[in-house]
C-alpha cells in the first residue's frame, strides 16, 4: 500500500511538469515486474487487497511508462 501511495507524488510531478527525464526505464521495468509477481501471489492466496494494490501500482507504472516514452520520443525528435 505504501509503495503505491509513494508513486502518486512522482506521477503528479511528471504530469504537472510534462517532463519525465529523471525516470529510468529500468526502474519502471523492475517496479512492473515486482507488481506482476505481487499480483500473481495475491491471486494465488486469494487476497483481494494484495491483488488490488498490485493492479493499482501497475496502472500507475503504465501511465509513467507512457509519459516517459512520449518524453523520450519528443526529446529524441527535437534533439533535446
Amino acid at each position: 500500500m505504501f509503495s503505491t501511495v509513494s508513486l502518486i507524488p512522482q506521477l503528479h510531478k511528471v504530469w504537472k511538469t510534462k517532463r519525465a527525464e529523471e525516470i529510468s526505464f529500468y526502474w519502471l521495468g523492475f517496479l512492473s515486474t515486482s507488481q506482476v509477481l505481487w499480483l500473481i501471489y495475491g491471486v494465488y492466496i486469494n487476497s483481494v487487497p494484495v491483488a488490488a494494490t498490485a493492479i493499482i501500482t501497475l496502472l500507475i507504472a503504465l501511465v509513467l511508462t507512457v509519459i516517459v516514452m512520449i518524453d523520450d520520443k519528443v526529446s529524441f525528435k527535437f534533439g533535446l
